[in-house]
C-alpha cells in the first residue's frame, strides 16, 4: 500500500502516465480474456468448451457499443 510518504515525494515530482498500448490493443486482449474465461467457465458446467477464436461485441463500454473485435491476441 502507499504511505503517505510516497504520495508526497510523488506530488512535488508528477510524471504523467505513457500508454505503451492503442485503446484498441487493450480491447482486444480483454476480449481475449472474457473469452477463455467463459470457454473455461463452460467446460465446468459440463458444456464442451470451443476454444477456436472469434469475433466478440464489446457492448458493456459506451465508446465501443456495437464495434467488434478480434478475440485473437
Amino acid at each position: 500500500m502507499v504511505g503517505r510518504l510516497e504520495i508526497a515525494a510523488w506530488n512535488t515530482d508528477p510524471k504523467p502516465y505513457v500508454w505503451t498500448k492503442t485503446a484498441d490493443e487493450i480491447l482486444e486482449r480483454l476480449a481475449s480474456y472474457l473469452n477463455l474465461t467463459q470457454e473455461l467457465t463452460a467446460g465446468q458446467r459440463g458444456d464442451s468448451p470451443q476454444l477456436e477464436p472469434r469475433p466478440t461485441t464489446v457492448s458493456a463500454m459506451p465508446w465501443t457499443a456495437g464495434s467488434t473485435v478480434s478475440s485473437r491476441v
